[in-house]
């Protein structure tokens, strides 16, 4: 994925100045950048607004740096089961990206127009209902071999490969995917046996 986000910034890099390409290729490779470093599910992600007055869900700036405020009503379980608020930073290195692309790109996609959405489609300054299937183009596209995937498929990325490099750390994935504990055990309790089956059979080669 890393590597798919150079990949489109050196395809805005090659095209031209100013044009709905380059912005669009910029505006990419943010969202690719996002969803690694907070792993939401889609519907969150494509209605994060932003406002400078700092009213929407993205606040902050450059200098000061972006955080995402998102309420329990924001997010899949909404108030009723219980969810907690998300109220974490963005990566210090997406940050450049985000700044770039509130202070160049958004504009340049919406045209003169204006749109209460972070993400903004290239057709559209509602909803981006779409984004997903985008996202499928660009992972099939930018990264080698890969058929495509999807934004619910950046949430398994990113939690197995977490407990791959820290066995049995769910607490953390917990965390980064803003779901409980329970709910985290649950649904990779199979990843926990097959760490600790490998684990083992790496025991036994040594000896």
């Amino acid at each position: 994925v890393l590597l798919a986000i150079a990949r489109i910034e050196a395809a805005a890099a090659a095209a031209p100045s100013g044009s709905r390409t380059e912005a669009t290729l910029h505006r990419d490779a943010l969202l690719l950048s996002l969803l690694l470093s907070n792993p939401l599910r889609q519907r969150t992600i494509a209605s994060m607004t932003w406002n400078p007055d700092g009213s929407g869900t993205l606040r902050g700036s450059g200098s000061t740096g972006f955080r995402i405020h998102l309420q329990a009503h924001h997010l899949k379980n909404g108030d009723s089961r219980g969810s907690r608020n998300y109220n974490v930073p963005v990566a210090a290195w997406v940050q450049p990206r985000l700044e770039a692309y509130l202070e160049e790109y958004r504009g340049t996609l919406l045209a003169g127009k204006a749109s209460p959405y972070l993400f903004v489609s290239s057709r559209s300054q509602g909803l981006w209902e779409s984004m997903s299937s985008h996202v499928i183009k660009l992972t099939r596209r930018y990264i080698d071999g890969s058929p495509g995937f999807g934004m619910h498929a950046f949430r398994h990325l990113v939690a197995t490969d977490w407990l791959t490099q820290h066995p049995n750390d769910f607490l953390t994935v917990a965390e980064l995917l803003n779901d409980k504990f329970d709910t985290v055990m649950t649904n990779y309790a199979h990843l926990k046996r097959d760490i600790s089956f490998s684990r083992y059979e790496e025991h036994i080669n040594r000896l």
